[in-house]
């Protein structure tokens, strides 16, 4: 069977595939300009940020005037919308309960590893927090508390 393929400006060759069709080029891979935050455990029990970059295939959709770079499927098991009601302790530290994304809708918070490195994370921002052991972090929230903290939460299987 032919490729479909579809011109794409500014792309190095100027046709790329469609419809999840892809090249098996290296040239055609290329790197997701945002990605995320990951926030984890090192071997000392501390908690730490450590900054992810995705690579992804480039290509067109047939459904509509689209490229874009789409990076490999990451397996989740549960989508949950949280809204805040009453914060907790913006002292005490914790533990990420499960590994899960947390993408933050139309508020802002800002978390403390425990090695004292702090990090906001704003409408948009991706944080995958898997510090299910250790010495934890900490959780402020930021800004006006009537404005609703709605977050989105995508809980991810247990590495084996």
């Amino acid at each position: 069977m032919a490729q479909r393929l579809l011109r794409a400006a500014g792309h190095p060759t100027g046709l790329l595939p469609v419809s999840g069709e892809s090249y098996s080029r290296p040239e055609d891979r290329a790197e997701i300009r945002a990605a995320y935050t990951r926030l984890y455990t090192d071997g000392d029990g501390h908690s730490r940020f450590g900054d992810v970059v995705l690579n992804g295939e480039s290509r067109a959709v047939d459904y509509a005037d689209l490229v874009a770079t789409f990076a490999d499927p990451i397996q989740a098991e549960s989508v949950v919308f949280r809204d805040v009601v009453q914060e907790a302790s913006a002292d005490a530290r914790h533990n990420a309960p499960q590994r899960q994304f947390i993408v933050q809708v139309n508020s802002e918070c800002e978390v403390e590893s425990s090695t004292g490195e702090i990090r906001r994370f704003g409408p948009g921002s991706v944080l995958l927090a898997e510090d299910l052991e250790g010495h934890g972090h900490i959780t402020r929230n930021i800004g006006d508390p009537d404005r609703g903290r709605l977050t989105l939460l995508i809980t991810l299987p247990n590495e084996t």
